[in-house]
């Protein structure tokens, strides 16, 4: 079991998984885009951060940053999505 870090989608963004499978996060930094997508947790669908997603049946949620130091005020919201890419991957063994 590991976290792995890749691109993929030629390049557009950093793909974050759990054991290769399980993609988790997504992250686009670019000077015209900055961005990053989550499997978002049922407990989070009322986040604020959340409030722009239109299609919620979507697996990853986006949410726009400002700056990458941003980052750091999801946390919680990034670790819920790992601890779920953890889970899914242990019950599927």
């Amino acid at each position: 079991q590991h976290i792995s870090f890749d691109r993929r989608a030629g390049d557009k963004y950093l793909t974050i998984s759990f054991d290769t499978d399980y993609d988790f996060m997504r992250l686009k930094a670019t000077s015209r885009s900055l961005w990053f997508s989550v499997w978002h947790d049922p407990s989070d669908e009322e986040n604020p951060p959340f409030d722009s997603v239109e299609n919620r049946k979507q697996l990853h949620w986006k949410v726009k940053l400002s700056s990458p130091s941003d980052l750091e005020n999801f946390q919680n919201i990034i670790y819920r999505a790992a601890l779920m890419a953890m889970q899914e991957a242990a019950s599927s063994k």
